[in-house]
Parts: structure tokens; sequence; C-alpha cells
């Protein structure tokens, strides 16, 4: 439900901003080691080993990430991810964006290209977590955001409340 998925993004985005500060606190004069931790993190959660390597797809985690960089980083992100969400109709989309933007941003607001390099690394990862997202796009599958708030018409829309009425049929059958 919509309380679960909230506290789970928000133990990602601590996960994120947790490692990060972490990495500054122990080794503060090892140039990048923030950074590469994050990613390690991003990456880890992406592809845990004990899970398989089947995890999540990595945004929340990456949010973390841009928190530690700073508040305001943070808050940026958050509305730029909004505004591409509301704008395209899907989240995948502005998750995968901001896996691009938030790398060229901190490039730009901190001139380190090299440390925009690292955050840039799990980007392709997302895409690849994102794939089915955009087959079901491209297929008229993929709910939209509006699902939030015109649930019943973006079931439908999507064929998605057939498949529960055929899963429930075939549970009552068996």
């Amino acid at each position: 439900g919509a309380k679960t998925g909230v506290i789970v993004a928000l133990i990602d985005i601590f996960k994120g901003f947790a490692v990060v500060c972490l990495a500054k606190f122990f080794a503060e004069n090892a140039p990048y080691l923030d950074l590469l931790s994050g990613l390690s993190c991003v990456l880890g959660h992406m592809f845990p080993v004990f899970l398989g390597f089947r995890g999540g797809k990595g945004f929340a985690c990456l949010g973390g990430l841009a928190l530690a960089c700073g508040p305001a980083t943070f808050l940026l992100m958050v509305l730029l991810a909004a505004i591409i969400g509301f704008a395209s109709s899907y989240i995948c989309i502005a998750a995968v964006s901001m896996s691009v933007v938030f790398p060229l941003y901190y490039a730009l607001t901190t001139g380190s290209w090299l440390g925009a390099l690292i955050l840039l690394l799990p980007s392709p990862f997302m895409f690849y977590k994102h794939r089915e997202n955009f087959q079901r796009i491209a297929a008229g599958q993929e709910l939209k955001l509006s699902f939030l708030w015109k649930n019943e018409s973006e079931m439908n829309r999507t064929g998605h409340i057939a498949a529960v009425e055929n899963e429930a049929d075939d549970e009552l059958q068996a």
C-alpha cells in the first residue's frame, strides 16, 4: 500500500544518505570516496548478492546521495523529478531522467566532472532495471501517475482490472 511504499522509500533514501555521510566522516581526506560509497550503495541496492542480484531500481537510494550533497540539491532533484513525472505521466521516466540530470547538476555546481562520472555510473543500470516499464509504456499498459487519483479508470485503461478479475476467477475455480 501507499504507507508501506512511503516507508520503504524513506528507508532507501536514508540508506544512500547514511553511506555517503559515513564515508565523509571516516575518510574526509579521501577524495571521491563518499561518491564511490554512494555508488556502491546504489548498485548494491539494485543487485544485492543475498537476493540473487534481484533488487530495487535505485531511484530512492540515488536520492539519498543527492540529500548527502545537500538539502537544497535534494529538494531541487525532487522538484525536477515531480515536474518530469507529471509532464511525462510516468514515474519511471522521472527516475531514469534523474539518473542523468543529477550527475550533470553535480558537475555544473561543483566543477567536478570526475565526480559526475562516478554519479553517472548507475544510470545505464537504472535504464536496464526500468526496461519492462518502457515496454509497458510502448504497449499502453503502464499505469500513469494519474493512477494515484484515478485508480479505476487507469486500471480499466491498462487492462489491470480484467487481469485481477481473471486471477480471482482462477482462484475460485481452484
